[in-house]
């Protein structure tokens, strides 16, 4: 069975309606939305494969721990975080409507906040690969004066919606938690 390396925006909303884990048909349930495979597929499986797939999942579960990431590069494209204090009205509204839902709108608010980078004024960014996404290291006291992103438009925010369905969520978990102070 093949599970991912992280848990996905989409897989949180998958997720959203799982209350506990106590009966085997939650367990079944759970492996089904994470791995994708067919309940007919999970039933095959041995109590042993059971149990090391549920030993993944939990390490999972564990691992995905929220983080603020400021910039970070997804399939090739640099993005940064806007900051609310650069945000223009459209922008503004725009966030203000997918935080209300925000249990089902996670990827559009990203896709308002996290924009590609444009220009930067720093030499180089320091990486860290995590989940096979780099992740700037970089310390600065306002990471958000060494860039500016593209401008915002709702078109390009829509289709950047639905790629970010994929990004970790412990990524959006720390957006959400900066978004929120």
């Amino acid at each position: 069975m093949n599970l991912p390396q992280y848990l996905t925006v989409d897989h949180f909303y998958k997720l959203q309606n799982v209350n506990a884990l106590k009966t085997p048909e939650d367990i079944i349930n759970v492996i089904c939305l994470i791995s994708g495979e067919s309940k007919e597929d999970i039933l095959k499986l041995t109590k042993e494969q059971i149990d090391t797939t549920v030993a993944s999942l939990m390490r999972l579960f564990n691992e995905s721990q929220p983080k603020f990431w400021p910039i970070f590069e997804y399939k090739g494209v640099i993005y940064g975080f806007q900051p609310l204090s650069k945000m223009t009205l459209g922008e503004w509204i725009d966030c203000d409507t997918y935080a209300k839902d925000w249990k089902n709108q996670l990827h559009n608010l990203l896709a308002v906040c996290y924009r590609p980078i444009a220009k930067h004024h720093h030499k180089s960014f320091i990486w860290r690969v995590k989940y096979n996404i780099k992740v700037w290291t970089g310390q600065s006291t306002s990471p958000f004066s060494i860039y500016d992103v593209e401008p915002y438009d709702t078109v390009t925010s829509n289709v950047r919606g639905e790629l970010f369905k994929e990004l970790p969520v412990e990524i959006a978990q720390g957006a959400l938690a900066f978004f929120w102070r």
